[in-house]
């Protein structure tokens, strides 16, 4: 779920990923020499090589930013070692604040020539980039042996030029988390649709019941917070178009500056920008201690509000499907934070690595009990109903008001970006600052936006 620490990657990232290519190539070419150095040496230096050949189990790595035991990656890989006696899976959680600034690290590791078996993506985005510098293997040869049609699967399209690179992880709307408690004071029923509109006003009286320092809603300072009302539109919900053509001066970006605005400093109903960035919070801070009595997030948090790790869970959560422009618009929802699930184009054992992600990708995810995911053949309820069962405190969730989420959203196309991308985000965030502190209007921003954007653009033909 982003922005500020997305914008960074796009200032160093470029290098990092130029370099983290050339010592890909370089290594691999070192490889290439070394085989055939030990192909002279004959069948016992080869099987001292390979693990296969000595009939020992083949080791690969798996880098995420998820731990292992919080997220139930354990019993996963259990599984996955037990129909698969030839391959172990080593987790190797990548440190970081979140999903963006681990990916800076990987790409550090990718540099340095760190093995790398299996790596996760977070997003279209990142993942373009990294297919686009070579840092993923094709996938479409290891389906077709396998006898797999790729959308028969899968409900998330991850081909990039008609080329599949990864195959998907979780497949979950972004929606609204609410303080029950709150909404019983408030004497606001559980909303099963609404707008942005309704969502503001829900934010106002939310608002007035919690007390000053107590807001409706909370924006975390990352790029989705600001794209909120562009982010669930059924085509082109990113700031550049599929075909090319800048997005920035659409109305959805005109409403989402809107929103946060009118929350902000109109409405003093969500913290103000100010002092998100200046306080640094977590992004779930805020609503864990009661401090917004409601939030937009990704569906992930459907394993979350009954307690995890970082917070325990206080009071009963219910959730509500993401607001919509309009009254009769479709219910439709940008996709949560997903993975993409890769075969490191540099891993030795891309054979081992791409059973892993088949099977993670499909029964894995079900095991893990933490999410539902984007294989077609699950069945959602039942893996809802263990995903709340896992938590510390099941009587915390209510799980019917996340399967009517569930059952009426429908998914926004995911659109894999051009590469430079997150320039125009970080565009994009620096004139919405100037507009969410009050010191530029909005007309002002979205031009200002307009220019930088153009600019950019005309500097990546």
């Amino acid at each position: 779920m982003r922005g500020a620490l997305e914008m960074k990657a796009s200032q160093i990232g470029k290098p990092v990923l130029c370099s983290a290519l050339v010592c890909v190539l370089a290594l691999s070419a070192c490889s290439n020499q070394n085989e055939s150095a030990n192909s002279k040496g004959g069948a016992n230096s080869n099987a001292a090589a390979d693990p296969k050949a000595a009939g020992k189990p083949v080791t690969i790595k798996f880098h995420t930013w998820w731990d292992a035991k919080n997220e139930r990656l354990e019993p996963m890989i259990s599984e996955f070692e037990k129909l698969n006696p030839g391959i172990k899976v080593e987790p190797i959680r990548l440190e970081g604040k979140d999903a963006y600034e681990t990916l800076k690290k990987l790409d550090l590791l990718a540099a340095s020539g760190e093995t790398l078996d299996v790596i996760m993506f977070n997003n279209p985005t990142s993942y373009a980039q990294r297919v686009g510098m070579g840092m993923a293997e094709p996938l479409d040869s290891y389906l077709k042996a396998e006898g797999v049609k790729y959308d028969d699967e899968y409900s998330n399209d991850t081909s990039i030029k008609g080329v599949h690179y990864a195959l998907p992880g979780t497949w979950m709307p972004d929606v609204v988390i609410l303080n029950k408690d709150h909404l019983a004071k408030a004497g606001l029923p559980v909303p099963k649709e609404w707008t942005f509109d309704e969502f503001l006003e829900y934010s106002k009286k939310l608002t007035k019941v919690a007390g000053d320092d107590q807001y409706g809603t909370y924006f975390h300072n990352w790029e989705p917070s600001f794209n909120i009302a562009l982010r669930n539109q059924p085509a082109n919900s990113l700031m550049i178009s599929e075909d090319g053509k800048l997005n920035v001066s659409s109305p959805g970006v005109r409403k989402s500056l809107e929103i946060v605005y009118n929350a902000q400093m109109r409405d003093k109903s969500a913290m103000p920008y100010s002092d998100v960035i200046s306080r640094k919070l977590h992004y779930a801070w805020p609503y864990f201690n009661a401090k917004a009595s409601m939030q937009i997030l990704g569906g992930y948090m459907i394993g979350r509000v009954g307690g995890y790790d970082m917070y325990e869970a206080k009071f009963p959560t219910a959730f509500a499907p993401y607001p919509k422009m309009n009254k009769g618009d479709e219910n439709y929802a940008p996709v949560s934070e997903t993975q993409y699930l890769a075969v490191a184009a540099s891993s030795k054992h891309k054979e081992e690595a791409y059973k892993f992600i088949r099977y993670y990708s499909t029964e894995g995810f079900g095991v893990q009990g933490r999410f539902i995911n984007a294989w077609k053949k699950q069945d959602v309820g039942k893996n809802i109903d263990k995903i709340v069962s896992l938590t510390p405190k099941p009587n915390m969730i209510d799980a019917e008001s996340f399967k009517n989420v569930m059952s009426v959203s429908k998914m926004v196309k995911l659109q894999a970006p051009p590469t430079y991308y997150n320039e125009i985000v970080q565009a994009y965030t620096e004139e919405m600052e100037l507009y969410l502190l009050g010191k530029q209007d909005l007309d002002k921003t979205i031009k200002k936006v307009e220019e930088k954007a153009q600019k950019i653009k005309e500097l990546n033909k």
